[in-house]
């Protein structure tokens, strides 16, 4: 408990069994202090301390079998295939995979987007939505296979369009300009008209449809026509050869230039529409630029209507210089710096900034670029600081892993996966295991399992017995004596054990009973084979002999007790006071043969004289036989005792009596 204390205001914070901290005013403000209409505020607020938000979490845990596959596939090539990386069809494998984490985080995107009407997920989802489009945006410029000239450009104009779109027009303004006779004559007309047809948007030609007024002899409805039917024709290069492509495309470009010339219409707003329209078409860089208010937004603009056969990365640097130039960088959010180095090929410079982004991304975006780049297919070789880039890759993608991976070990849920992203870091992947397995909180039985798997998929032997000892402790803390001993055992801990089960000898003497004989008769003795509990578990079994008058077996498991001297010396007196009930049964038979053979009575005779002689002053000798004297009593349906045993000696001496007499002459069996 962590308390903050001002004046005679406090705040106390306790941690929560969640991982959360809690926190309250400690008291209440003075009365001089507190207005009439107001109160000190009483309630308790509950924080997370896990920077791992539920969204997230979904996320993490969605994405993690993809990564899992991303390696088994590379793995797996490498393994069989000596050139693997070399192979085309492994390319091919990777950019599926790319593919899907695309397609995982346009869902999980989905799903926050219709959660947007409580303000608390609007920051959230545009957070899903700087993941998406960093990621989106490196699967196209290096995930993608190339299979025309055009491919770049136009998926390029795609992220524009998905991940900056225009701003929509409102309600309100919609239904004033569906009201209005001459749309052409409304400067929102005209704004919202030519950022449709900027971005290459479908809806432009209805929009500018609405200034038709139906007459196929007007001079101004012909014009329209005409410029639908030039947006309508424009020429695809997904659809055609890449030659053919490119004269279409200059053929199209000369059709708007001569419909532009011969254009002269009345309507003069009409005109400054229609003209604007044809020089965006004919790919104008002044008009374009004029018309867009950002660097991203004139990108897609002259990519879709001026640079559409833009082939590689060095024609793309040149455009983007264009549009720096025309629309200087604003915005200092590390998406947005990490955007524009992935897009000006300082791959390794946006990566650094996908660590501030978030961890996740820098991890997978790292980890399936390096895959990439085994088989060349990453424009960058060397790092702004000249090193070779696959090397630096390789280090930023261990790097990455790890930090990602402690951040799910701290997850009361997602601390299992945390592993498999440590398994795949070569060189200090294993180190974290071992330094991490040790504390995840073993708060439920499935928990210490998985963690207990994953020692063994490890072989961590030594951090398995730290667990099992942790776990074991724990459980003897709360008394659960089982499932503390189980652990103990598999930790291999028979010091820990010795001083359970001395514990539970110890409370033999204290009340006479066997309070534990249940849990001793739980425990795998078999597979545990600890000579201590072996001990214990023959000490419960003498006593069921003894309720089942089987004194013959009760007698001989009972001398082994003694002879293994496997209990501490406290509890030899309750051994020998055992011995008691055999002794009086032998006397009570007819036949009067002795219970205990001479040797046996010589060996009972011995330890009874080491702890009477040897232990006079021995404190510990004197308070055992006191709690012995409290219930070995005639009450109790036992022989009285003192502190010298000396009903244990006199029986034995009559027993041993019997023993000689009967072998010397058989006729005086009778007499006793």
């Amino acid at each position: 408990m962590y308390r903050i204390e001002q004046d005679s205001v406090g705040v106390t914070f306790n941690p929560t069994p969640k991982n959360d901290v809690a926190y309250y005013l400690a008291r209440k403000y003075p009365k001089e202090q507190v207005e009439e209409h107001k109160q000190a505020d009483g309630k308790i607020y509950i924080d997370s301390l896990n920077s791992i938000a539920s969204w997230q979490k979904l996320l993490y845990n969605d994405v993690h079998n993809l990564f899992i596959q991303a390696q088994q596939i590379a793995n797996n090539e490498l393994a069989t295939n000596v050139d693997a990386f070399q192979n085309s069809s492994l390319r091919s494998t990777l950019c599926q995979v790319a593919r899907e984490y695309s397609s995982i985080l346009e869902n999980h995107a989905k799903d926050l987007k219709k959660q947007l009407e409580d303000d608390a997920y609007n920051s959230d989802f545009h957070q899903m939505m700087e993941f998406f489009s960093i990621w989106e945006l490196c699967r196209i410029l290096l995930f993608s296979p190339r299979r025309k000239s055009t491919d770049l450009a136009s998926d390029l104009v795609y992220w524009v369009n998905k991940f900056i779109p225009p701003n929509e027009l409102t309600l309100e303004e919609e239904h004033h300009l569906e009201t209005v006779l001459k749309p052409q004559n409304e400067p929102l007309f005209r704004d919202h008209l030519i950022k449709l047809v900027l971005r290459g948007d479908i809806r432009a030609k209805e929009l500018l449809s609405r200034c038709l007024i139906g007459d196929e002899t007007n001079l101004s409805d012909r014009a329209i026509e005409s410029v639908l039917q030039a947006i309508s024709s424009k020429p695809q290069g997904k659809d055609i050869e890449e030659v053919d492509y490119i004269i279409k495309w200059v053929d199209w470009r000369a059709e708007c230039s001569k419909l532009q010339d011969q254009l002269k219409l009345p309507d003069k707003e009409l005109q400054f529409i229609l003209n604007a329209i044809l020089d965006i078409l004919r790919g104008d860089d002044a008009i374009i630029l004029n018309n867009c208010t950002t660097w991203a937004d004139s990108l897609g603009c002259l990519l879709l209507h001026h640079y559409p056969t833009t082939t590689d990365h060095t024609e793309l640097r040149v455009v983007l210089d264009i549009c720096f130039r025309a629309k200087p960088v604003e915005d200092e959010r590390d998406s947005e710096k990490a955007v524009i180095k992935f897009l000006c090929q300082e791959i390794d410079q946006g990566l650094i900034q996908c660590q501030n982004v978030d961890l996740w991304l820098a991890a997978h975006l790292s980890d399936i670029l390096s895959k990439f780049a085994k088989i060349d297919t990453i424009p960058q070789s060397k790092t702004s600081s000249g090193a070779p880039f696959i090397d630096w890759l390789l280090a930023f993608r261990e790097s990455c892993l790890l930090d990602y991976g402690e951040l799910l070990a701290g997850h009361s849920t997602l601390w299992s996966i945390a592993f498999d992203y440590f398994k795949y870091c070569p060189k200090y992947g294993i180190d974290y295991i071992q330094q991490l397995i040790v504390k995840i909180p073993m708060d439920t039985e499935t928990k210490i399992h998985k963690v207990l798997n994953i020692c063994k998929k490890y072989d961590l032997r030594e951090e398995s017995k730290t667990i099992c000892k942790i776990v074991a402790h724990k459980f003897l803390r709360e008394k659960r004596y089982t499932s503390s001993l189980s652990y103990f055992a598999k930790a291999n801990d028979k010091l820990q054990i010795k001083l359970i089960t001395h514990q539970f000898l110890n409370d033999v003497i204290d009340t006479g009973e066997l309070k534990y004989e249940e849990i001793i008769e739980s425990l795998p003795l078999q597979e545990i084979a600890d000579t201590s509990l072996n001990f214990l578990s023959q000490y419960c079994e003498f006593h069921h002999l003894l309720q089942e008058r089987n004194f013959e077996t009760a007698k001989s498991l009972l001398m082994n007790l003694i002879k293994s001297q496997e209990s501490p010396k406290s509890f030899w007196p309750v051994l020998l006071v055992n011995t008691l009930p055999l002794l009086r049964q032998g006397s009570e038979k007819s036949d009067a043969k002795s219970v205990f053979t001479r040797e046996e009575i010589f060996e009972i005779l011995c330890i009874l004289e080491e702890i009477t002689s040897f232990h006079k002053n021995n404190q510990e000798f004197e308070k055992s036989m006191r709690c012995i004297m409290k219930w070995h009593t005639r009450d109790n349906g036992y022989d009285e005792i003192d502190d010298k045993l000396k009903i244990v000696r006199l029986r034995l001496a009559h027993d041993s009596a019997k023993a000689f007499t009967a072998k010397r002459n058989p006729i005086y069996n009778d007499f006793f």
